[in-house]
């Protein structure tokens, strides 16, 4: 982790074990993502808030440069009624 707030929290054992200083681990796989939580130690609240922001900007940026869009739910609306069907698609006229 290269960010100035950032700070190694490992533990001697940790470090001569060679366990990493950021620990990202996968928590579930959902229908439009990958979760990922990532383990980064600060100070304080208030440091670690704005690592958070400054790491997600990153992540942004650098899906951006690999080309990789964050999909998002797509719904089909279906109507058993021809009716009710011309009936809302009059009210968004």
């Amino acid at each position: 982790m290269n960010h100035p707030l950032s700070y190694d929290g490992r533990s001697t054992v940790e470090i001569n074990e060679d366990e990493p200083v950021v620990v990202v681990r996968v928590t579930s796989w959902d229908d439009s993502a990958v979760m990922l939580r990532a383990q980064v130690w600060t100070a304080g609240m208030d440091q670690g808030f704005v690592l958070k922001c400054d790491l997600l900007r990153s992540v942004k940026l650098r899906f951006d440069k690999e080309g990789i869009e964050i999909p998002f739910p797509h719904r089909t609306l279906v109507f058993k009624n021809k009716l009710e069907t011309h009936a809302i698609a009059q009210e968004l006229k």
